[in-house]
């Protein structure tokens, strides 16, 4: 069985809110028609045990909650490239899992094209299978920039991460 060059990888713990977000978006999303060179996986709430589904690819889109200053419910998009070493770990709800994650993918040669979507939390702290309504109203609004960028090959304009709220 070949690779296919792109992967959308959702990360995400359904059990807690907003956290899962990542694994909503892949859920919508594999129900769509998608080109033959894409493949969706549910990561979980894994971390480097990952690297296995990243490997070999040209692009990869990894769909998570991304904590920030930002507002809850918004949509960023960060370049790995753009990843300061240790906001890989800071960034995501997930702690090590995640940022162990990049950091092999950081190591893989060749190493495919990552792009990071994410959605701003509302909620994480709680038990609860369902997202709050910013975060679930955002998830069409993520599989269309995510879509449109593997059809155009191109990143969508105006949604990045300012630079302030890549402090933590």
């Amino acid at each position: 069985m070949s690779t296919k060059p792109i992967l959308v990888l959702g990360l995400g713990n359904l059990l807690r809110s907003d956290e899962g977000v990542g694994i909503h978006v892949v859920r919508e999303l594999s129900q769509k028609r998608l080109p033959e060179t894409v493949d969706v996986v549910d990561g979980g709430t894994l971390g480097a045990e990952l690297i296995g589904a990243i490997q070999g690819r040209k692009k990869v889109f990894l769909v998570d909650a991304m904590r920030t200053d930002a507002a809850p419910g918004s949509v960023l998009r960060v370049p790995f490239g753009e990843l300061k070493p240790d906001i890989s770990r800071s960034m995501s709800v997930h702690g090590t899992g995640v940022g162990e994650l990049l950091y092999c993918c950081g190591n893989l040669i060749p190493r495919p094209e990552i792009v990071i979507y994410g959605i701003v939390p509302k909620l994480i702290d709680r038990w609860s299978m369902n997202l709050t309504s910013v975060v679930q109203s955002r998830i069409s609004s993520i599989i269309s920039v995510i879509l449109d960028e593997i059809t155009t090959g191109e990143a969508p304009r105006g949604i990045s991460l300012p630079r302030q709220s890549l402090s933590q």
